[in-house]
């Protein structure tokens, strides 16, 4: 429970953010590229495979939602699955899945698994417009009374 907490709370902190490329995150923090390889993997359901087209509207949706943070399109991004076995697809591209989870990714995907991604970035947001919008409060109190 307590991995889970602390996933989600970082999960919130990457929620807040614009701009993020994979390749950064992948250098800078690995362990936030993982929390996201998760997120965007949990869209995915075990049960099925997916056309391309599929996996197409499935990313551009959770791009424009839980992945808004991120500063990378469809195709990248499934590339990126595909490449580091998020996504198995076929010989010849026409079918995917996803695929076993790697070792490396198991603790934080157990933690996470059930979460509702898209609520927790729209919580997110909702934190920090409310933070900015109480700083702001504050400095033109702070103004108006200089």
């Amino acid at each position: 429970m307590e991995r889970c907490m602390k996933a989600i709370e970082q999960f919130h902190k990457l929620a807040i953010k614009r701009g993020l490329t994979p390749g950064a995150m992948l250098e800078a923090s690995p362990r936030d590229f993982d929390l996201l390889l998760i997120a965007v993997r949990h869209q995915f359901s075990a049960a099925r495979d997916y056309t391309e087209r599929e996996v197409n509207e499935v990313l551009k949706a959770w791009l424009n939602s839980s992945g808004g943070m991120l500063d990378v399109d469809h195709v990248e991004l499934r590339r990126w699955l595909i490449d580091l076995q998020i996504l198995a697809r076929d010989a010849y591209g026409h079918s995917y899945a996803q695929a076993s989870v790697p070792q490396r990714l198991r603790p934080v995907d157990a933690a996470l698994t059930g979460i509702d991604f898209a609520s927790e970035f729209a919580k997110a947001n909702e934190h920090e417009a409310q933070r900015r919008a109480a700083r702001k409060a504050a400095w033109q109190a702070a103004q108006a009374s200089a």
